[in-house]
């Protein structure tokens, strides 16, 4: 494994452990939408930094329709849409 890989796995453990415990807090408060869309912005940030980078990188390039761009605008309509799931 190298040391990239290592990386990825190391945000996949913190953006699980911050939805674990966003998840156990908010069966005992209400949060409100605007804090929902933070952490899970949070958290997307997080996991998918690679992808955003090489979109916005590509759109300097106007190299925008490769599958990396095609997720970013599929999760920007999810936020949109409030399904962060």
């Amino acid at each position: 494994m190298n040391i990239e890989q290592q990386k990825l796995i190391y945000r996949i453990f913190i953006s699980v452990f911050i939805l674990i415990f966003f998840y156990i807090f908010s069966l005992f408060h209400d949060f409100t939408d605007k804090f929902k869309f933070l952490i899970f912005l949070i958290v997307y940030f997080i996991v998918g930094f690679d992808v955003v980078f090489k979109t916005v990188k590509n759109i300097f390039r106007l190299k925008f329709l490769d599958e990396k761009s095609l997720m970013f605008i599929a999760t920007v309509g999810a936020f949109f849409l409030k399904q962060y799931f």
